[in-house]
């Protein structure tokens, strides 16, 4: 997966899930049981019958045009499936789809991408100024879009996220040792990597959408263990189909991955709209394959001819 958001180290590299604290009335980052965790279903075709959970390669020897597509491909991988919605049915029945971004879309590292950097620096003990952790954030968005990441492994990792952290204590007024600061910053995030929170909105969305008739489904970079994941966080069983990067073996932007889902769910990718963070992998995965891209912007930070929504809700007036 992408580093989605802002002050958030690269994360989901095989690690569990740690729910926050429950009681929460804003986020969901603990399985709600009146949601399922989403069992795995097969994938419906108007010709065939529905595969059995797992859907395996060797379907293709059954004709599925799913497992076609797969075996045309060459480089999935088994351990896709299709998950439930929580009242049982997969919803792989519509003529219209929307399929959205995991981390940094729906989920999200740690808080909001609005209160993330805040958050991190009170638990790194670094008080921030009152009412300049929006500012710090968008401070932080502007880095990572003019310094490109090398990614977290070595020295240059290390100062990649230095330079970020810094850049949101400076545009909050903090003065002192920013490096010093940085490098607590990065510490106790390395502590909280498991921790995940589901946006606010996503279940409000996501009702409405399916209320509408509307196939919903993921298509996200991520390493593999993306389904468990947004089933310990109580989602998964909203979406016929999660596609993870890291089974397909197809990351975004190859419109690959996007042209998989959609012959999964049974909607050409002309009449599915996709929904993420990133215009570098989101937007130009969803143009590259033919659907129409909405790029979720929280920070109000990017520029670009995409139509542009600042919460998940505002879906529901553009769709």
């Amino acid at each position: 997966m992408e580093k989605d958001g802002v002050g958030a180290p690269v994360v989901g590299r095989g690690v569990a899930v740690r729910p926050g604290p429950t009681g929460s009335s804003r986020w969901y980052p603990v399985v709600d049981s009146r949601r399922g965790a989403g069992a795995g279903h097969g994938l419906p075709s108007e010709e065939e019958p529905a595969l059995p959970d797992p859907f395996v390669v060797s379907a293709a020897r059954r004709g599925h045009p799913a497992a076609r597509q797969r075996s045309r491909l060459g480089r999935l991988t088994p351990q896709v499936t299709a998950a439930a919605a929580p009242d049982g049915r997969t919803g792989l029945t519509g003529d219209r789809a929307v399929t959205f971004d995991a981390g940094g879309t729906l989920i999200h590292w740690l808080s909001h991408p609005s209160e993330r950097f805040g958050t991190l620096c009170r638990l790194a003990g670094i008080p921030l100024p009152e009412g300049t952790s929006l500012v710090s954030a968008r401070a932080c968005a502007r880095y990572q879009q003019e310094h490109p990441s090398p990614g977290d492994v070595g020295d240059a990792g290390r100062d990649w996220w230095r330079g970020l952290d810094v850049s949101g204590l400076r545009a909050a007024g903090v003065t002192g040792d920013l490096v010093g600061m940085a490098d607590r910053m990065i510490a106790t995030a390395r502590a909280l990597l498991p921790t995940w929170v589901v946006d606010p909105d996503v279940p409000a969305v996501l009702d409405a959408l399916r209320a509408r008739g509307v196939v919903l489904a993921v298509v996200s970079n991520w390493d593999g263990d993306l389904q468990g994941r947004l089933a310990a966080l109580g989602i998964a069983g909203y979406f016929a189909f999660i596609a993870d990067s890291g089974v397909i073996g197809v990351r975004k932007p190859d419109a690959d991955i996007y042209r998989t889902t959609c012959a999964v769910i049974g909607v050409p990718p002309q009449r599915c709209t996709h929904v993420g963070d990133r215009p570098d992998t989101d937007c130009a995965v969803a143009r590259a394959a033919g659907a129409m891209p909405v790029l979720y912007d929280p920070l109000d930070c990017w520029q670009g001819p995409d139509v542009r929504v600042r919460r998940l809700l505002d879906l529901l007036a553009v769709l």
